[in-house]
């Protein structure tokens, strides 16, 4: 939550663009506004270091469905924020949209079904 004039307020899964990291642990941001997302107002500010994660942004290029607990299910069209990656061709990732109140919405998935769009 912002406290001064200036920052800006951003939520678990929220995206931004940093576009310049000061010394004092703060970068200044702009939120990403997803394909198709109408409804979210795109802001910016200053936000701490230390809540901002490096991810790539992807989109899924085919059906995948999950193999057990720990895996993401995917349809063609996700957009998947990949924040780790493992061996054997296997990412970490975050479902951005749409949202799927009834699944998970982070965990394993093979790489192979994604396109790099930002990394």
């Amino acid at each position: 939550e912002p406290d001064q004039s200036g920052q800006l307020r951003v939520r678990k899964g929220t995206l931004i663009n940093v576009s310049h990291k000061a010394a004092h642990g703060w970068v200044y941001a702009a939120t990403v506004q997803p394909a198709g997302d109408t409804d979210t107002a795109v802001a910016e500010g200053w936000v701490p270091n230390a809540v901002a994660k490096r991810v790539s942004l992807c989109r899924v290029v085919g059906d995948w469905p999950a193999e057990g607990s720990g895996t993401l299910g995917l349809l063609k069209g996700d957009l998947i924020a990949v924040s780790k990656e493992a061996e054997r061709g296997w990412v970490y990732g975050e479902r951005i949209t749409p949202q799927r109140p009834d699944q998970p919405t982070d965990g394993w998935l093979p790489k192979k079904v994604l396109e790099y769009i930002l990394m």
